[in-house]
């Protein structure tokens, strides 16, 4: 789910999300020995450069701003970066040739190369330019002391993508849960333990579950991509080839495989539930989402506006222009299916919202939310016919609460029973700690401690649940 595109809001955006890849930018199947090669190991966190705006001194004239573009905020300890020299804070100039003005063109740029490739780094400090030569190593691989780790692949559409199974230390089988990310182009094979998952995956692991993750199109050592332009029928494809195949594995229980859906996971969730011929059972036991949608895309889109403006302190009257312009682009979006460009071209007010055409949230292409726009996801819930389980961190600001109820409150009349809402007190759309909305923007997706609260009721919950007779 993406947090507000208006400019004032810029530090909740989900391109924070990007920030935190280590630009070294994988995932796919288990029990053979995996064919994909390694993706490479630059080891860089990029952020923003602080604007021209936020930068400039009072008084001082807009030429003497730092120019914006994109920073090293970070070098990972054994990369290739960090054997290469490559300094923090440094402005980046260009990438392999290429000039960058924003995380994700980073990304973008370093996600093409492969271990043993060379990368030409030019950077700026202090005012002075200086170069280095990076020669990439291969990113190291997760593994752990508590449970296993096995990497793999999986197949669709002529395309392989990498995947991760995890489970407790033994034969098995054990219950499984089938990870689902939300929006953003980054990696979920996570060998240095800094992802958003690592706490959850640990908590699920130590409760006896297997898990399974699975690389979008053209990140990490996934084929695909570039991810950017991967729409979302064609990512849920890779996720429902992924979930299939993970039915098959040794280690996992299909009568107990259970999904979570984290964001926009979340609103795959029940497509990603149905069978694959009508009258099969679903393949899943049950589904836990959190931080995602029910209703309608485009009401969620204004109310998720309205409520970013209201925390950022914005003026009513200022923030209802901005909802006249979204309702106006929205309706010619979602309503008339055209193309981005083309109704920018023609209302050149509503690029303020959106410069980098025909891309939207999260650096994606906008078919792929004109696909959103398009699911009636209470009828997909309703077909999937599935336990849920809707939980929402009370200090999520990117997602809303009520629409967790509905879903709850939904399934229970389609299915007594089948819905529960769980609301998880000072927990935040990252799965961190804040007091308030504005505390989780202030500290951002990777600030601030995790929460044990969704391990601890999802366990519950999946572990409450008898095995379906079959």
């Amino acid at each position: 789910m993406p947090a507000s595109h208006r400019r004032p809001f810029r530090p909740f955006r989900p391109t924070l999300l990007a920030l935190s890849l280590l630009a070294a930018l994988a995932l796919a199947g288990p029990p053979a020995a995996a064919e994909l090669p390694r993706r490479a190991f630059l080891g860089l966190q990029v952020a923003p450069a602080p604007s021209a705006e936020a930068a400039v001194p009072e008084g001082a004239a807009p030429a003497e701003a730092p120019p914006a573009g994109v920073v090293v905020a970070g070098v990972v300890a054994g990369s290739s970066a960090a054997a290469a020299g490559v300094p923090v804070g440094a402005r980046v100039v260009s990438v392999a040739g290429h000039a960058v003005a924003t995380p994700q063109e980073f990304v973008q740029v370093v996600g093409s190369l492969a271990a043993g490739d060379r990368l030409a780094l030019v950077l700026e400090v202090d005012g002075e330019r200086i170069e280095r030569d990076v020669r990439l190593a291969p990113m190291p691989r997760e593994s752990s002391a508590e449970w296993e780790v096995v990497y793999g692949e999986v197949e669709e559409g002529g395309k392989r993508f990498r995947t991760l199974l995890t489970h407790p230390r033994g034969e098995g089988p054990f219950p499984t849960v089938f990870m689902v990310q939300g929006l953003g182009c980054f990696s979920v094979d996570d060998p240095q333990g800094q992802g958003l998952w690592v706490d959850l995956l640990a908590d699920l692991s130590r409760a006896g579950y297997a898990t399974v993750r699975v690389d979008k199109p053209g990140t990490g050592d996934s084929e695909g991509g570039p991810c950017r332009d991967v729409d979302f029928r064609r990512e849920l494809a890779v996720y429902r080839a992924a979930l299939t195949a993970a039915a098959g594995w040794s280690p996992v229980d299909p009568e107990r495989l259970f999904l979570f859906g984290h964001s926009m996971g979340g609103i795959m969730a029940p497509l990603l539930a149905q069978p694959a011929t009508a009258g099969e059972a679903s393949p899943l036991r049950g589904a836990v989402v959190y931080g995602t949608g029910f209703g309608s895309w485009t009401a969620y889109s204004l109310e998720n506006l309205t409520r970013q403006g209201r925390m950022a302190g914005e003026d009513a009257a200022e923030i209802r222009r901005w909802q006249a312009d979204e309702e106006l682009l929205l309706a010619r979006l979602y309503v008339d299916d055209r193309p981005l460009e083309e109704i920018l071209a023609e209302t050149p007010r509503l690029g303020e919202a959106w410069p980098n055409p025909p891309y939207m949230y999260a650096g994606k292409h906008y078919r792929y939310f004109q696909q959103v726009a398009d699911l009636n996801l209470p009828q997909e819930w309703k077909t999937a016919g599935i336990p849920v389980l809707a939980a929402w961190g009370t200090s999520d600001f990117v997602a809303s609460g009520w629409e967790h109820e509905w879903l709850a409150e939904a399934a229970n009349a389609w299915r007594p029973g089948s819905g529960t809402y769980a609301p998880i007190p000072e927990a935040d759309h990252w799965l961190r700690r804040a007091a308030s909305f504005g505390a989780s923007a202030v500290q951002g997706p990777f600030g601030g401690e995790y929460h044990p609260g969704l391990a601890e009721r999802m366990i519950a919950w999946m572990d409450g649940l008898a095995k379906p007779a079959r």
